[in-house]
């Protein structure tokens, strides 16, 4: 009989372990403990995936701009016009890099008025002379690489784009109409902007061009 009771007990003992091994709380903490550390590694590897995203994004814009950088730099011509620095006050502008002049708005009468420069990304010069004269527009949606201007002594005539006459704006009659001078960027490299002087009308001008 003493040994049934023994038999019995280590049996009794032997379920409360093992159903304190299943139902133990110390092994529900240690699954999510595990869990817990997956999600911790989930985030961290999708947060490096982010940053070398990120990364490889950066590089290629500095790489981009490296090759932008490595196209050239910009150059000019001695402005035509006026001699000397008293007529009219001297002004620049140049697109910005890899852009280039698509549009030459001005006005014209006896002499050039006024002119503005339009880039290929929207961005524009000041308007540069007065309001008088007859508006113009050149639409050239490619570039060019060639400004035909008209300059006379003490003042710049009319302009066209390219390497022949196509007059936009007033007759540029008179002691106004001058000569007709060429100035074409090397290589057939794009004019990306201007310069010159200004006052009440365009004194000096020659365009910018950029390899």
């Amino acid at each position: 009989m003493n040994y049934w009771i023994v038999f019995i007990g280590i049996i009794i003992v032997t379920i409360v372990i093992i159903l304190y091994y299943v139902f133990s709380p110390k092994k529900d903490n240690y699954d999510k403990s595990q869990q817990r550390q997956l999600n911790e590694q989930k985030q961290i590897n999708e947060q490096k995936q982010i940053n070398e995203q990120r990364q490889l994004n950066e590089q290629k814009q500095i790489n981009e701009q490296k090759q932008i950088n490595k196209k050239g730099k910009h150059y000019s011509f001695t402005p035509l016009g006026t001699t000397g620095t008293k007529f009219g006050e001297y002004y620049d502008f140049k697109c910005p890099k890899g852009h280039y002049v698509t549009k030459i708005k001005g006005r014209s009468g006896a002499g050039l008025d006024g002119v503005q420069f339009v880039c290929s990304n929207g961005s524009m010069s000041d308007y540069k002379g007065t309001s008088t004269g007859n508006s113009f527009s050149y639409d050239i949606s490619d570039g060019i690489s060639s400004m035909l201007i008209e300059h006379a002594p003490y003042r710049i005539g009319n302009i066209s784009p390219g390497k022949t006459f196509n007059r936009k704006g007033g007759t540029g009659s008179g002691k106004w109409s001058g000569k007709q001078t060429v100035l074409s960027c090397k290589n057939n490299d794009k004019i990306v902007g201007f310069k010159g002087r200004f006052g009440k009308h365009v004194r000096q001008l020659a365009p910018i061009c950029y390899g």
